[in-house]
């Protein structure tokens, strides 16, 4: 409808001075504003607001919207006032929200929803919301609604074991719920979620369909029989490597283990187990370094908090050198980026890891050789190919490749397709890779090869054990092909076939016959209807070319065989002949010796 202007927004109307005002007896429905209608609503002007909607069917005009817009919020207002009866209403009711959870070998995966029933409905979302982790507890509040009703939703877990607050992390998830993942302290097996093994929460479900899918990573763990807080609920400490309870005064008996932690309710001690440590250069200059060191983990990380990395030998750190890093446990190998164009210390001939906690440092590292990856010292000063294959999408021959100036860093030059003059192709780029010799170095291309599509380039990238050159020296690809047909016309002039002279018509341009063309070779034939294959010729003729004008005189050529009905004529280039022919059926003139013959 196209709706008018609105009419209703004096103060001091009535019901009948709306009506008028709305064109009484001859209003018209089309023109009244949607904002006058839900007015006439909300004014509680009943009778008027009828006589609107019949006269929107005459005219079938659609009022739906305005309508039921205005009724919803005059319902809600008389909800509101009913549950004012009640002097709690306003108040947001408790609730325990429902949860279910899963657990992999280094985190636990909950997702708790907004109702107090996993399968019933609930809020849409939650405001408010508050999450706060420590070692050993996860608390959750949050305030929603739902059918009319304003619910806080509270969820307090004290965990079976420790787990690092850091680490966890939680997000609003689908409609309705809050999606959670708990970094464990300990890489293992829990038995449970919760502290107190008889504590039962009616909404606590297991996710085993989630469960399920990470069983895998449980696979070689064992399940804890005891945590540090198991052992403190019985007035007793925790030993991690027997996974037992202690007497405060027995750590001695914990192995590796012998000093009583009284605030953890653990013996402790210093790390038991060492990580690795691997480095590779990306820096590629002389005398600098940087790229990925990559810390793999300790068989065991119970008693690891950190990894700490330094500069050394292939004994030891160097104390005189600052630590590189101490990366935080994750539950997995750690990769940690040096910078590019970092200097490395006098005497330092090795990367050093030692694992640590609060305790200090095992004793003794692990080291990786720190190797400085240098760039190939130069590319190739030339590259050459000649496909000698002949077949149109094939390509076959000796790759030539001339030697760098300076090979003393150079191991092998990389062959690779490419799309352009410095990228390879893609994931077929790769031809060969060629060892130096101290000369030119060549690859022989096999018969029938067929570059990866997009190929437009031979590549020669010079490579040692650090990487390629990211510059190759680069020639064109030229698939030679021999000619693929013959559309000169041969014609006999001046004679017969043993006096006349052969004659190539060439006003077709030798572009049309596909491929380099050098000349044409000519062919006696039995075939009488212009067949070329080879099978049907019976002996060799001669050559037509730019040098004999392409022209042959036919009585000094051998005499044609017997069984000879017709010349057949080839395309020819370096690579061989045409597939097809030009042909030329011929009389046989009565039989005479040849000026000279008996």
């Amino acid at each position: 409808a196209a709706w008018g202007a609105v009419r209703l927004a004096a103060e001091d109307l009535t019901e009948e001075t709306a009506r008028a005002a709305l064109g009484g007896d001859g209003m018209d429905v089309k023109s009244i504003d949607q904002a006058d209608v839900q007015t006439v609503i909300e004014r509680q002007w009943w009778k008027l607001a009828q006589e609107i909607v019949a006269k929107s069917h005459e005219a079938k005009v659609d009022l739906s919207s305005p309508v039921r817009s205005a009724v919803r919020e005059i319902k809600s207002k008389a909800d509101t006032l009913l549950r004012s009866l009640d002097p709690l209403a306003g108040k947001p009711k408790p609730v325990s929200p429902a949860f279910q959870w899963a657990q992999n070998s280094t985190h636990l995966i909950m997702s708790v929803k907004f109702t107090a029933r996993w399968n019933a409905p609930g809020a849409l979302e939650a405001k408010d919301v508050k999450v706060n982790f420590t070692d050993s507890t996860f608390n959750f509040e949050g305030i929603g609604e739902h059918s009319n009703n304003k619910y806080t939703y509270t969820l307090n877990l004290d965990f079976f074991d420790r787990i690092v607050a850091e680490g966890c992390r939680w997000k609003a998830a689908s409609v309705g719920k809050l999606d959670v993942t708990v970094q464990k302290k300990w890489a293992r097996k829990w038995p449970r979620l919760l502290r107190n093994k008889k504590k039962k929460i009616s909404n606590m479900h297991f996710w085993m369909e989630l469960q399920d899918k990470l069983e895998s990573t449980l696979a070689n763990l064992g399940t804890a029989s005891n945590s540090p807080f198991t052992c403190q609920d019985k007035g007793k400490v925790y030993c991690l490597p027997s996974d037992s309870c202690k007497a405060a005064d027995d750590c001695a008996s914990c192995a590796g283990k012998t000093t009583l932690n009284q605030e953890s309710f653990q013996c402790v001690g210093l790390p038991t187990e060492r990580g690795t440590v691997t480095f590779k250069d990306a820096d590629m200059q002389p005398g600098t370094v940087g790229g990925t060191i990559k810390v793999s983990k300790a068989k065991v990380e119970h008693d690891v908090s950190h990894y700490a990395v330094y500069w050394g030998t292939a004994e030891k750190k160097l104390d005189s050198v600052d630590r590189i890093a101490d990366l935080p446990v994750t539950g997995q190998d750690i990769e940690w980026s040096l910078d590019k164009k970092t200097l490395i210390p006098e005497g330092a001939t090795h990367f050093v890891v030692h694992t640590r906690n609060d305790l200090g440092e095992h004793e003794t590292g692990n080291s990786a050789p720190v190797v400085d990856g240098v760039w190939p010292s130069g590319k190739a000063t030339g590259l050459s190919f000649d496909d000698r294959d002949g077949e149109q999408g094939e390509v076959s021959g000796t790759v030539t490749i001339q030697k760098a100036e300076d090979e003393s860093r150079v191991t092998h030059y990389v062959l690779s397709w490419g799309k352009s003059k410095g990228a390879k192709v893609g994931k077929d780029a790769h031809i060969s890779d060629v060892p130096v010799t101290g000369n030119a170095v060549t690859h022989y291309i096999s018969v029938n090869t067929k570059p990866p599509k997009g190929a437009q380039y031979i590549l020669a990238f010079s490579k040692n054990e650090h990487g390629e050159l990211p510059e190759p020296v680069a020639i064109p690809l030229k698939d030679r092909v021999k000619p693929s047909g013959t559309v000169a016309k041969v014609t006999l002039q001046g004679g017969d076939i043993t006096t006349g002279s052969l004659v190539l018509d060439r006003s077709m341009p030798l572009g049309k016959e596909g491929g380099d063309v050098k000349d044409y070779a000519v062919y006696w034939s039995t075939s009488v209807s212009g067949d070329c294959a080879v099978a049907q010729r019976k002996g060799y003729i001669g050559t037509l070319s730019e040098s004999n004008q392409y022209t042959m005189a036919m009585a000094t050529q051998p005499r044609a065989p017997e069984e000879a009905k017709t010349v057949v004529v080839y395309a020819r280039n370096d690579l061989g002949e045409s597939s097809t022919c030009t042909s030329m059926p011929f009389d046989k003139p009565p039989t005479k010796p040849k000026e000279g013959e008996l």
